[in-house]
């Protein structure tokens, strides 16, 4: 309380034009203080700014801890992010639901789709130099066969 009374009253809608006219302005009063709760409110978190925060969070954690996590737990990143994912997502905890975002079943599935051609193209820049010329017998039936009926498959179902 004693903050918001040493605050310098404040005017409104009036310009300064010179140093003459202070007297003749008239002060408004003072703001009333806000409740520290009336602040949370103005927030309003939509579904997809709590996604944002809970990945943000588990990067955030994973980041600090991923020594520990590879070391000693014996663990990579991608499953754990299935298992914080299945324990957040609508079949746990009922936090992260992607049908609450107001998308429709086809762009949650393209956002996907652009994702994981993303994180393949990093991959691949990560390779080493020759991978292509030692390995070329395993990408080519990954590339060929194994995709094909993948595609098949995903076309089918």
């Amino acid at each position: 309380m004693k903050f918001f009374s040493k605050l310098p009253k404040t005017y409104k809608n009036q310009e300064l034009k010179g140093p003459h006219e202070l007297s003749s302005r008239k002060p408004l009063p003072a703001a009333k203080p806000t409740r520290f709760d009336d602040m949370w409110d103005q927030l309003e978190p939509t579904p997809s700014h709590l996604t944002y925060l809970f990945l943000a969070a588990f990067l955030l954690t994973y980041a600090l801890f991923s020594q520990f996590i590879r070391n000693v737990l014996h663990l990579s990143e991608p499953p754990l992010a299935v298992l914080v994912g299945i324990i957040l997502g609508p079949v746990a905890l009922r936090l992260l639901v992607p049908q609450l975002w107001g998308w429709d079943d086809v762009v949650v599935q393209e956002v996907t789709r652009v994702i994981v051609g993303i994180q393949c193209f990093a991959v691949g820049i990560e390779l080493p130099k020759f991978y292509f010329a030692r390995h070329w017998k395993s990408v080519a039936m990954m590339l060929g066969p194994v995709m094909a009926v993948g595609s098949v498959f995903s076309k089918k179902f």
